[in-house]
């Protein structure tokens, strides 16, 4: 195997080859470098992730305003090349793209040249997080972390397996590294679990360092536990204000088929449901049921479940902290 500067050099050397071509390609726009060669380090199977921003001419399929991946080689060095025509790359930026897994890969990205400032200027902006972006992103991340944690409850409280509690808490750690590096201000890349590690280690190291290396103790176990229970309490209106604010603003409750499905369409979010749930368990929402049909043409009535915010004029002392009023 290569020395690890020789690897670099090389694959440094197919990059600039390649780039000087497409400089001369009066269709190509703009070169934009992705992934460890932008931002981290290369190995012998790594390879080079390009996106090039091309005119709105027809494109390699002959149509036009469309997206495309090819495999190319440089010096014998793999290029994944993506080509964006400028009208589909103004619209993925200006529509969507912040805060998504793309965003990440953006805020690690280098500009490598541009024959037009205006694609500066979509780039420089694909790298900020809006306020509303951060907090649907907060509201994704800890939704996800909230499955996971309720199964490493259950092998911890039910069956008592510590290590298969152990594992679940560990699939909640990239969920909640996400959240810490949002907290922040910053992009969650693919190396969140790192940045977190940074920004808080008295909880990550408990709940990843020492889960990963140390014996897996009841006592150790039930106190990472515990402080991810914390963490997300503490959290609360940070965490889910988008469902907070969705219900608060229906005024009645909803059902879960239709939070759900309300969610996903408008955020992305799968199963909001479940956050429901966990937020009535910490007394935050009311638990409910609303009469629903099994099929179009049934006649008997089920109930399914719904929950609702409660509005605090309805009982002066509710127990909420201020915060989490509607």
């Amino acid at each position: 195997m290569n020395a690890p500067e020789d690897v670099e050099r090389r694959f440094q050397e197919a990059l600039d080859a390649f780039v000087a071509k497409v400089r001369e390609d009066r269709y190509v726009l703009a070169a934009i470098l992705f992934g460890s060669l932008a931002y981290d380090r290369v190995w012998e199977k790594s390879d080079v992730d390009l996106m090039l921003i091309s005119t709105d001419h027809p494109g390699i399929g002959g149509k036009t305003g469309k997206s495309e991946s090819v495999a190319l080689t440089e010096n014998g060095v793999n290029l994944h090349v993506q080509i964006f025509p400028r009208s589909r790359f103004k619209k993925m930026v200006e529509g969507g793209l912040r805060g998504s897994f793309m965003h990440s890969s953006f805020s690690l990205s280098r500009l490598l040249f541009t024959r037009d400032e205006t694609i500066r200027e979509l780039y420089e902006d694909a790298n900020r997080l809006g306020a509303r972006d951060r907090q649907v992103q907060l509201f994704h991340a800890a939704a996800g972390v909230l499955a996971p944690l309720a199964k490493a409850e259950k092998w911890f409280h039910v069956r008592g397996d510590l290590d298969y509690c152990a594992l679940w808490i560990l699939y909640t750690v990239t969920g909640l590294a996400r959240i810490e590096t949002y907290l922040h201000h910053q992009i969650a890349g693919r190396e969140a679990i790192l940045q977190a590690l940074e920004h808080n280690p008295d909880l990550f190291g408990v709940i990843y360092t020492e889960l990963l290396n140390r014996e897996k103790t009841r006592e150790r176990v039930g106190h990472a536990l515990e402080l991810v229970n914390r963490y997300l309490e503490e959290k609360i209106d940070l965490l889910f204000r988008p469902l907070l604010d969705y219900l608060a603003g229906e005024a009645t409750a909803r059902s879960a088929t239709e939070i759900d499905a309300w969610f996903e369409k408008q955020m992305g979010v799968r199963f909001a449901s479940f956050a429901c749930e966990w937020l009535a368990e910490k007394g935050v929402l009311v638990k409910d049921s609303l009469p629903m049909r099994l099929t179009a043409k049934s006649r008997v009535e089920v109930e399914e479940i719904a929950f609702y915010y409660p509005d605090p004029a309805d009982d002066e002392d509710d127990g909420l902290p201020e915060g989490l009023r509607p």
